[in-house]
């Protein structure tokens, strides 16, 4: 399985996405499918929800402009809650 927290420089999100990218590409090369799967999982997970920085909180669809803020999680988890009873 890949690590992909070691592969990751937060610092540096686009330079990191050649890194994938290149890695994506000697995965199809490779053959090997577990590999390629597990690439591709990640790099469509970041394309579907338009993940722009890591942490990203996402919940019930709201993605949170600070992934750190914990009274706005709680306040979004607390509403989604309330909706949904």
């Amino acid at each position: 399985m890949i690590d992909f927290d070691t592969l990751w420089d937060y610092s540096h999100p686009k330079e990191t996405e050649q890194k994938f990218i290149s890695l994506l590409t000697q995965a199809e090369e490779s053959g090997s499918i577990g590999y390629l799967a597990e690439l591709n999982i990640g790099s469509t997970l970041v394309e579907q929800y338009k993940v722009q920085l890591t942490p990203t909180i996402m919940i019930e669809g709201i993605v949170l402009d600070d992934p750190f803020d914990y009274n706005k999680i709680k306040e979004v988890i607390d509403q989604e809650l309330e909706d949904n009873n």
